[in-house]
């Protein structure tokens, strides 16, 4: 079994987590959240993938400096990140490493980005051609997302970032 890291803010773990093992149900994948009060306990996790929506947030019972720490040594050690690229602390994180990274996210060299939205679909944009996990590559393209009454609601960032999940593990969007 292969092990999946989130790292999020704690309103938005459940949310990714429960997508994510929607989106890989057939997969042969545990997901496990990566927060302030876990993070001491999975430091030696070998994690094949890391998906990193958001640093960890500072609250008076943890020490930011050393869950910092013990995260870039998580990130480290996994073989993939899946990387939200519009915040910064976060691309600061995986400088220097030599890892399989795919981002996501509204800048201009996010791996995925959106090219458009409208109230009914939004065009996705794979900017590069990328390996995923089964080794094959996917190439650049434009892909049609349908948004759903209930998925309109969802913040397009998260949205993105369960994309490039979806593709990096199906090779589809």
């Amino acid at each position: 079994m292969n092990f999946i890291g989130v790292a999020a803010t704690e309103k938005d773990e459940d949310y990714i987590i429960k997508k994510i093992e929607e989106k890989l149900k057939n997969k042969s994948v545990k997901v496990i959240s990566i927060n302030n009060n876990s993070i001491e306990n999975i430091k030696n996790v070998k994690f094949e993938t890391v998906v990193i929506d958001d640093i960890l947030i500072n609250n008076k019972n943890t020490n930011m400096q050393k869950n910092k720490e013990i995260l870039k040594s998580i990130i480290n050690n996994s073989k993939n990140i899946i990387l939200n690229s519009d915040i910064i602390e976060n691309l600061d994180m995986v400088k220097n490493l030599n890892l399989s990274i795919v981002t996501y996210g509204f800048n201009s060299k996010a791996t995925i980005t959106m090219s458009s939205l409208n109230d009914d679909n939004m065009l996705v944009c794979l900017q590069r051609n990328i390996k995923i996990i089964d080794g094959s590559v996917v190439e650049q393209q434009e892909v049609n997302i349908e948004l759903e009454e209930v998925v309109r609601r969802i913040n397009n960032t998260k949205r993105l970032g369960m994309l490039a999940i979806s593709l990096f593990y199906t090779g589809k969007m």
